[in-house]
């Protein structure tokens, strides 16, 4: 029968400080990205929360402006309210929505919003909003499903307000 040799000597130290390093490289460049694809998905994560708040907020506002009976735009924030109309409005990135007197403030995202008057009863919006770096634009046209009077009561500046009508209880 052969004889088996065995040496049974251990293993260097140059080895054991090779295969240490060369572990190290590879756990260092798995978590590097680890970190990557988290910062991604953490990313992804917010603006997709931008992008919900604005368009829950926007789907908000075309509701309440189809079915009013007038729609008034204007360059300049309310001072005061007539609690017979409703308003929406930014002031200082805080969006105000007054529905029968009832404020509602949406502030999570900085908004910035602009009306036109696209046809007589036409209205573009323009609704801006931004959280940390991500920053979210939604235009639409609604159509005033009601008849009634369209009045561009601002300046010359942006129209920043609206003021509506609505005969709803």
């Amino acid at each position: 029968m052969p004889k088996i040799l065995s040496k049974n000597q251990g293993v260097t130290l140059i080895e054991l400080i090779l295969v240490t390093a060369l572990m190290s490289l590879i756990f260092g460049a798995v978590f590097s990205i680890y970190l990557a694809g988290q910062r991604t998905f953490i990313a992804t994560s917010n603006q997709a929360s931008v992008q919900q708040e604005v368009r829950r907020v926007s789907n908000l506002i075309v509701e309440e402006l189809e079915f009013a009976h007038s729609w008034e735009i204007s360059d300049t924030i309310p001072t005061s309210f007539d609690n017979n109309y409703n308003y929406i409005y930014v002031e200082d990135k805080v969006l105000h929505i007054r529905i029968r007197g009832n404020l509602t403030t949406f502030s999570d995202v900085e908004y910035r919003i602009e009306f036109l008057k696209a046809h007589e009863h036409i209205l573009r919006i323009r609704l801006q909003g931004t959280q940390d770096s991500n920053e979210i634009e939604f235009e639409t046209e609604i159509r005033k499903l009601n008849e009634g009077i369209f009045t561009d009561i601002g300046g010359a500046g942006d129209r920043i307000t609206v003021r509506f009508y609505t005969s709803n209880p």
